[in-house]
């Protein structure tokens, strides 16, 4: 497809996190819509991971210029993956960004399930995340000052609490985006009131609301023990602060 790519499109809109937030239900409600057009696999990975491939190939992923529908895709970790942002403003000023915020609580346990399940995690989740605070500083200086691939792996599947501080990772997204061209929609809504939150997102898009039989029920929906309650007061309590800076900043709380 490579040698097609001069005639396809970049993308209209990403949805560009977060990751175990429904970001994959999502994709799958718009694949359905009938004025958007997917060509490609859910998660491309060029800002972050393939990005020296060059912009033919992530064109090479995208319908024809001639189909006047909506594209885009959806890689949940580019919100969290340094430079991703400022790679993505470069070649797409005027993309819209959607962005899915999870309680940070139950995303942080539903990754390590996650990672279990992959066999890619072998310690409890309450060393994992002890371990993650020691070590996540010296990956982010690996990742960002040479794009180490095995740095990047580590960064991006043990990044437990910090994928949670979700304000950090906004500021970057609002230093390089107008607030008109990003929406925030909080999981929890997404997941219990579908169509409304889909109508959110229609109207961001600029495109025609859904009708109900378009709907498909929530993807990766997986069951695993829950979380200690020993564990789960700890991290709220953690991210007590990091919630209240991040409804300052997006002015709208959740209920978290």
């Amino acid at each position: 497809m490579l040698s097609t790519a001069r005639f396809r499109k970049l993308p209209d809109f990403i949805i560009v996190g977060v990751q175990k937030s429904g970001t994959t239900s999502l994709f799958k409600d718009l694949e359905n819509h009938k004025n958007i057009k997917f060509n490609n696999n859910k998660e491309i990975h060029f800002f972050d991971r393939h990005y020296s491939k060059g912009i033919s190939w992530y064109r090479s992923w995208f319908p024809f210029k001639i189909d006047r529908r909506l594209t885009g895709e959806a890689t949940p970790s580019y919100i969290f993956y340094p430079n991703v942002i400022k790679r993505m403003k470069l070649y797409l000023p005027k993309v819209k960004l959607i962005l899915l915020l999870r309680n940070p609580v139950d995303r942080a346990y539903s990754h390590f399930q996650m990672e279990k399940r992959k066999f890619r995690e072998n310690l409890s989740f309450e060393e994992a995340i002890k371990h993650e605070r020691l070590n996540l500083s010296s990956l982010y200086a690996q990742v960002l000052e040479n794009d180490d691939k095995h740095a990047n792996e580590r960064l991006i599947n043990k990044s437990y609490l910090s994928r949670g501080l979700y304000a950090d990772q906004i500021k970057i997204l609002f230093d390089y985006y107008d607030k008109s061209k990003i929406l925030i929609i909080e999981s929890e809504n997404f997941k219990n009131n579908k169509m409304t939150t889909l109508n959110e997102v229609c109207d961001f898009l600029g495109i025609d609301y859904f009708k109900k039989y378009q709907l498909i029920k929530n993807q990766n929906v997986h069951s695993y023990p829950p979380i200690s309650e020993k564990t789960k007061e700890l991290l709220k309590r953690y991210y007590t602060k990091p919630n209240k800076i991040l409804y300052k900043l997006i002015k709208s709380k959740f209920n978290w």
